[in-house]
């Protein structure tokens, strides 16, 4: 089972006076950020393989089908390529 987050970041919960962090104390935080959510991610696919498996089935075809469409519509009608 997936473990509660470490800290919740939702909403104002500084001060109105407090200083604003250095760009690369920023970068650090938004790194950790990501890499938290990369793992939240990777445990619910772990957790839940069929679920994941029709998710990336379901967006390829989607894929699919709009690529099929943007090329067949994109194409003119009168000539061959063969």
């Amino acid at each position: 089972m997936a473990e509660a987050p470490k800290h919740l970041r939702a909403g104002f919960t500084g001060t109105v006076n407090e200083e604003k962090p250095k760009v690369g104390e920023r970068a650090k935080q938004v790194a950790a950020t990501v890499r938290e959510e990369a793992a939240a991610v990777a445990d619910t696919a772990r957790d839940h393989p069929t679920a994941t498996t029709g998710a990336l089935l379901a967006v390829g075809v989607i894929g699919f089908v709009l690529g099929y469409l943007l090329g067949t519509g994109s194409s003119h009608g009168d000539r061959s390529r063969w």
